[in-house]
């Protein structure tokens, strides 16, 4: 059975790179029409149901748009070679791009020593790491909030240092005699914007 799988693997690689013989292709279709898939391969099976009956109409329907068109202008073989590859290479991207894209594992590479022995096993290691992952943005939203706060705090001491500044300067502006003004600014080190 598992000869069976790696060589129908290898059977599809060799597909989809475009190297298979007729022959080869036909017993790919039957697998797939057989329904006795392993599991693994099942997200293929739309697409060589397509390649064995949607491309086939594809084909035939538009023989008959040729043939309706063939007194006006008849399109070359090529063209319409290229347009149905075309066709069939954008369909195949869109139905295996979910298949092909795989978000890369975060701890990929990572290991931890323990006992002065390196372990790289991500099975063994993975609930570590995720532990301390959790940790480590624990600790950084920690840190965000006393950011915050610091922040929220230090402006909140920049409008009371105002308002006192403020309060200050108008108490002095109070006073009628310019010198006494001036020594009381110079005794609390301010400068009063009047």
């Amino acid at each position: 059975m598992k000869e069976d799988n790696k060589y129908m693997e290898e059977l599809l690689e060799r597909f989809f790179n475009g190297e298979t013989s007729n022959a080869e292709e036909q017993e790919l279709y039957a697998l797939f029409e057989s329904g006795e898939l392993p599991e693994h391969l099942l997200p293929y099976k739309p697409v060589f149901d397509y390649f064995k009956s949607g491309l086939a109409e594809e084909v035939e329907s538009s023989a008959k748009i040729s043939e309706a068109i063939k007194p006006l202008r008849p399109p070359g073989r090529r063209y319409l070679t290229v347009l149905l590859t075309a066709a069939a290479v954008i369909l195949m991207f869109f139905l295996l791009k979910p298949l092909l894209h795989t978000e890369p594992d975060p701890f990929e590479g990572s290991y931890i020593v323990r006992n002065g022995v390196r372990i790289d096993d991500l099975e063994q290691i993975r609930p570590e790491l995720e532990l301390k992952m959790q940790t480590a943005l624990l600790q950084q939203e920690k840190a965000n909030r006393l950011w915050k706060l610091t922040n929220e705090t230090e402006d909140a001491y920049t409008t009371v240092e105002q308002e006192i500044k403020a309060t200050y300067c108008d108490i002095i502006h109070r006073f009628p005699d310019e010198n006494i003004r001036e020594e009381i600014k110079d005794m609390l080190q301010i400068e009063c914007d009047y």
